[in-house]
């Protein structure tokens, strides 16, 4: 039995163009800049979440650590300030919304300042 039972071949799929059409996730301007808000948002937590892992394995020096995550700390009040809503009322909303699970980036956040300081 097939691992793949059921996922249409290489054969299949070229004989259906529906499958190569674009898919919008906005109807208008607005919409798309609300997208491209959000994926800022989620981009910029997650790059703390990966930064605060890199220092703990002690890949990056604490100096070269206290920039970046000064600088992502100050990015993050600018991406969620373009997305508090209703909807998103705290960024825990959002992350539990977009499924980002990101402790130690959330405990930045919280404290709003690198750990070396």
């Amino acid at each position: 039995m097939s691992m793949f039972m059921g996922v249409p071949s290489q054969s299949a799929a070229s004989n259906r163009p529906e499958l190569y059409e674009e898919v919008k996730l906005h109807r208008n301007a607005r919409e798309r800049e609300k997208y491209d808000n959000l994926s800022e948002l989620f981009a910029v937590i997650n790059t703390l979440q990966n930064l605060e892992k890199m220092y703990i394995k002690d890949a990056v020096t604490p100096k070269e650590y206290t920039v970046a995550c000064s600088r992502l700390l100050v990015q993050y009040k600018a991406a969620f300030k373009q997305v508090q809503s209703d909807e998103y009322q705290t960024v825990e909303i959002f992350c539990n919304k977009f499924r980002l699970n990101c402790p130690a980036a959330m405990e930045r956040i919280r404290e709003d300042r690198p750990i070396t300081i």
